[in-house]
């Protein structure tokens, strides 16, 4: 290794200050330690395919010396413009926080810009031994803006998808590759199945057949940028993935094991990075190997990374000029053309989102203008909205007439080159109370095969949903009647399903009304995770509170089917919904189920009853035939209990909170044949559960 303490210390970018800050320990926010699994994944890789092993290993030993002696500086482009990387980002999520917004993915591509062009803010610290050897690479990533087929892009393909949840090569068979001799390919998702934050390959294993569907770099969404789901401490990680990309190995040498002492034989292939065992931990003093190292290398696992170095910059130039895995084609002036990241942004398409499509008559919705690229002029029309129009690129608009609305979206570039997005009936205004009780719902007024529109209640799911991906009434099955309400998993994208109520007027009582429903499913397969949940809101869906959440075995109450599942007279169950509090006796009460998929059959509904006064009869919540009778109800003292005379051993009896929790102030007063006598008067007001064996009751406790 070349002595770096032979070159002098210009100090170029320091005051007293800035090196007493660069000195103190680093906030490490919401850091925590980042393990890339690029050396773990390319071994995995030579054990499935050794073949590849050989030919990757002598590619890497031809590129090392070629490298090798390579004067700082060499391949620089002579007209001083950067090397343009196009990029696409493929997001796998399944509608949570890995869905990161656009903001975020332009914020992660602008610092990864930023630190090769070392014009990262945090360069100013930097350890004044390490000044004169940082490398301004000189490569500039875009977001593409033509895909494969030249088509209009943002350079972000979004793809709903459970492999995010153990995320890794099945990423890239979900959201195929584009062409890597173009685009580097970014696959982003909720977690990464070997525990990494992420990982890729060198280009000498990607040389292949095997690169041509596998070449680029996975990374979880929390390491994705310094916003949103990531945070400032993680901007650098995809700086760091982009290294090993184009041919960086770790500051300690090709492995994953920092702070082995055997890491000082280890070698990085780059004179001017100090032979380090490798660091966790910020300590900028540190020294391994007999010198100082250069703990703030981006190739460091230290978290506070502020650097390349000039040998580095030499060893990634190299790479994206050489035809190992196709490096020298993706800045080539034809390529930049071809995915149109050279010259003025390209304005495709005019796109919009909104924070909420059903509101009540008051409320308003926040609009999201998601056009790209190159908006400078934005026209919006909002179909009874006020106002009716605006300017913004992110309006909110209040709604005061029930009914159904078109939003309309025409945007410009400045340049005459226009776009525009009409959508028909787009936001749902409901009034309050407009449902009144007693209710009961047996889906029998609307036709099989339609959804429920037309009654208090509608699917309300994503936009551009398949026509069969929805909740759908049958004639197939039901508890009574000829019909209930039903979403198939096979037919669906894989997206949670909603299906929502309109308003229910609770404002005119003073006991809280009951919530009943029946429902089957069956599952596919063994350890099927589907869900069903149910939430209340009290001011039309401002907010939501989970009161019942039904999965695993208590939802699959006809065990498993492979064929169409048609429930049996035994498989329906009862299932109640706890109101909780007062609060809740409002003129904007909504009820809405939420299928969350899973290796689900079929799941379906029927006889969702609300009625005005307290359930004095409640059902287990998976046994439609047992219950328990609790009165007088509601209460200020004593209750008896009276159990279905089948019950010969009483057992253990439990009182139980809203929230399924003991709850403590309760006697037993004895029993009497069929029956129970509770004191519940050492209990707060509120509702409270009954249950003695496998049956329950519910009770309210008032003063």
């Amino acid at each position: 290794m070349r002595d770096i303490f032979k070159k002098s210390i210009k100090g170029r970018f320091f005051a007293v200050l800035a090196l007493a800050i660069s000195w103190a320990a680093p906030a490490q926010d919401e850091v925590e330690g980042y393990f890339c699994h690029t050396y773990e994944m390319q071994d995995k890789l030579f054990e499935e395919q050794p073949h590849l092993k050989a030919e990757a290993e002598a590619l890497q030993a031809e590129f090392n010396a070629m490298v090798k002696g390579l004067p700082d500086g060499e391949f620089e482009r002579k007209d001083g413009e950067p090397y343009i990387i196009p990029v696409v980002f493929h997001v796998i999520h399944y509608n949570g926080p890995e869905n990161i917004s656009d903001e975020q993915i332009m914020n992660a591509v602008e610092e990864m810009t930023l630190d090769f062009n070392a014009e990262n803010t945090d360069l100013p610290l930097v350890h004044p031994a390490f000044a004169d050897i940082v490398g301004d690479v000189g490569v500039e990533f875009r977001l593409a803006q033509r895909d494969p087929q030249g088509n209009c892009t943002n350079g972000i393909v979004r793809t709903v998808s459970s492999t995010t949840f153990a995320g890794g090569e099945n990423l890239k068979e979900v959201s195929p590759i584009w062409d890597r001799s173009s685009y580097l390919n970014i696959w982003v998702c909720k977690s990464i199945a070997s525990g990494a934050a992420g990982y890729t390959y060198y280009p000498s294993s990607l040389n292949g057949s095997f690169g041509e569907t596998n070449d680029g770099i996975v990374v979880r969404h929390d390491y994705v940028g310094g916003i949103g789901t990531s945070g400032p401490g993680r901007r650098h990680v995809l700086t760091h993935e982009v290294g090993h990309w184009i041919n960086l190995p770790h500051v300690w040498g090709s492995s994953n094991e920092p702070g082995l002492p055997e890491n000082c034989e280890m070698d990085d292939g780059v004179e001017d990075t100090p032979n380090t065992i490798g660091w966790t931990t910020c300590n900028i003093y540190g020294e391994s190997c007999g010198s100082l190292d250069n703990v703030e290398n981006f190739m460091e696992y230290a978290y506070c990374s502020k650097m390349f170095t000039e040998g580095q910059k030499t060893r990634m130039l190299a790479a994206l000029n050489t035809n190992i895995a196709k490096r020298n084609s993706l800045w080539q002036e034809e390529n930049l053309i071809a995915t149109g990241v050279l010259g003025e942004s390209l304005l495709c398409e005019a796109a919009f989102t909104a924070n909420r499509r059903t509101v009540c008559v008051g409320q308003s919705v926040s609009f999201s203008d998601n056009s790209y690229s190159g908006v400078v002029n934005r026209n919006w029309i909002f179909d009874g909205g006020s106002p009716a129009g605006a300017v913004g690129q992110n309006p909110v608009i209040t709604y005061n007439t029930p009914g159904e609305y078109a939003v309309a979206l025409l945007v410009s570039d400045g340049q005459g080159n226009t776009q525009s997005s009409v959508k028909q009936a787009y936001i749902r205004v409901l009034d309050t109370a407009m449902t009144s009780l007693p209710y009961s719902e047996g889906f029998e007024t609307v036709a099989p095969g339609m959804s429920p529109e037309g009654i208090p209640w509608f699917e309300f799911g994503l936009e551009d949903a398949p026509s069969t991906d929805t909740w759908k009434v049958t004639d197939v099955a039901s508890f009574s009647g000829e019909h209930s309400i039903r979403i198939v998993e096979t037919d669906m994208s894989g997206l949670p399903r909603t299906l929502s109520s309109e308003t229910f007027d609770f404002s005119e009582f003073e006991v809280l009304p009951s919530v009943t429903f029946k429902y089957a499913a069956a599952a596919i397969i063994d350890d099927a995770s589907a869900s069903l949940t149910v939430w209340i809101s009290k001011d039309c869906g401002e907010t939501w509170n989970l009161r019942n959440e039904i999965s695993g075995n208590a939802l699959f109450t006809g065990g498993v089917y492979w064929d169409e599942y048609v429930p049996a007279e035994d498989d329906w169950k009862h299932a109640f919904v706890p109101l909780m509090s007062q609060n809740f006796l409002s003129s904007g009460f909504q009820l809405k189920f939420v299928f969350t998929s899973g290796n689900a059959n079929a799941v379906y509904i029927d006889d969702i009853l609300i009625e005005p006064t307290p359930v004095t009869d409640v059902s287990d919540w998976n046994d439609a035939k047992a219950g328990l009778r609790v009165y007088p109800n509601p209460t200020g003292g004593a209750v008896r209990v009276e159990l279905p005379e089948r019950v010969k051993d009483i057992g253990d009896v439990q009182v139980l909170d809203y929230t399924g929790r003991p709850a403590n102030g309760f006697h037993n007063l004895g029993s009497d044949r069929q029956m129970l006598l509770l004191d519940l008067s050492g209990l707060a007001p509120g509702m409270y559960f009954v249950r003695v064996g496998d049956l329950v009751g519910r009770v309210m406790v008032a003063r």
